[in-house]
């Protein structure tokens, strides 16, 4: 429920961001570790913790040579709490109703998110339209300045806001295919989220028609004729692509007089891209080291003010440039071990309850992380690891009570 609340309780230790979900998780795990030394609960095993030890790996051997040996080492003790959110989710999520829990507590957090998103519009249209005022806002990043707000609720990134909104989504959507919702809650809660996720403005609202797409096909894949089921699926990839495209460009303001008042040039997010790329080959074995800077560019963006971009804004990019070819294809190991075996997609009325719940996990992972890496760098997000988790826990054995 906490996982969307990223302030105004929050600290940062040199660079290292902690949030009262930190609170809430690390009292959970030594509740659970208690229990694990009582003998009341045991540790859960899953194929899912091989891919993570050769992604710990990566980043240990990325520290000896990192450029910035204290900074790589402080990340590195930060991102094994991340993967063990993962490891506490699996653990924990033992059985469906407890999966089903989990989900509701998620959406418990998406309602809060969505009243703070509404509300940071309503007040930029009241009057409060900069984010000193109305802390709900962002600023533009690479769109054009002007007389509209873009949301971070009660994130610090519309970006991040954005994955967690598509996700939410997809649970509203498998908590009403589980008969856990009525029609009516799903489709006022779906329309709350769409809403939210529109004023982030973020690609990743691409995302979202994956997912519309990859639901549909499951909930109708199994129709005859089957061409309604293509058809959505289409679309949604399609739609998808469509702003996968429009993360290539951005409007810049022209300081001529005459013409348009905008030039199209790549944006930062691009050169970012080729930055990282350049690096991931200067140190393809080992990279850069975990944590630090895996691009270097300066931009001039659509507001015409030069920026800093130093974050790769691609996951895989982001994590050859840290770790080298071997984090990246470790991380890509632990996709794969997630997603093997979890299909065939399908949540009709027919499907099994537990067919349903990992169908919507998995279309969660594809259109609220996988989607979004191609644009974004969200493999240091707190909300995708307990997502990880979730998945990895309803592939084992779950029990009905």
């Amino acid at each position: 429920m906490t996982l969307p609340v990223a302030w105004p309780w929050a600290v940062s230790v040199r660079g290292l961001v902690m949030t009262i979900t930190d609170v809430v998780f690390v009292a959970a795990a030594l509740a659970w570790v208690r229990a694990v030394a009582n003998g009341s609960a045991a540790l859960r095993w899953s194929p899912f913790y091989v891919p993570l030890g050769l992604y710990v790996a990566t980043m240990l051997l990325s520290i000896p040579g990192s450029v910035e040996p204290m900074r790589s080492g402080l990340k590195l003790g930060a991102e094994i709490y991340l993967l063990g959110l993962a490891v506490l989710t699996v653990n924990l999520a033992t059985s469906a109703p407890l999966v089903r829990l989990a989900m509701k507590a998620w959406l418990l957090g998406a309602l809060a998110t969505v009243v703070a998103g509404l509300l940071g519009v309503a007040l930029f249209y009241g009057g409060l339209r900069a984010p000193a005022v109305n802390p709900f806002l962002s600023g533009f990043g690479s769109l054009p300045p002007g007389n509209y707000p873009r949301i971070v609720a009660l994130f610090t990134n519309a970006n991040a806001l954005c994955t967690f909104l598509v996700i939410s989504v997809v649970f509203v959507w498998t908590m009403r295919a589980l008969g856990r919702l009525a029609v009516r809650e799903a489709v006022v809660l779906t329309g709350a989220l769409v809403l939210t996720a529109f004023f982030t403005l973020s690609a990743g609202l691409g995302g979202l028609l994956l997912s519309a797409g990859l639901w549909g096909y499951a909930r109708s894949r199994h129709e005859r004729p089957p061409a309604r089921a293509r058809l959505l699926l289409a679309g949604g990839i399609v739609g998808a692509a469509l702003f996968v495209v429009a993360t290539l460009v951005s409007p810049v303001a022209r300081d001529a007089r005459g013409g348009l008042p905008f030039e199209v040039r790549p944006p930062s997010r691009v050169l970012a891209w080729q930055s990282a790329w350049q690096r991931t080959w200067e140190r393809p074995l080992l990279g850069r080291g975990v944590g630090t800077d895996a691009a270097a560019v300066r931009n001039r963006n659509a507001a015409g003010l030069e920026e800093v971009v130093e974050d790769a804004h691609n996951t895989w990019l982001n994590i050859s440039a840290q770790q080298g070819i071997p984090g990246a294809l470790a991380f890509a190991a632990v996709m794969w071990v997630l997603l093997r075996g979890a299909g065939p997609l399908a949540a009709t009325p027919a499907s099994p309850a537990s067919v349903t719940l990992r169908t919507g996990l998995v279309i969660a992972v594809i259109g609220g992380f996988l989607y979004q890496t191609l644009s974004g760098s969200f493999e240091d997000v707190r909300h995708m690891w307990v997502l990880f988790g979730l998945l990895a826990a309803v592939k084992e054995p779950l029990a009905e009570a």
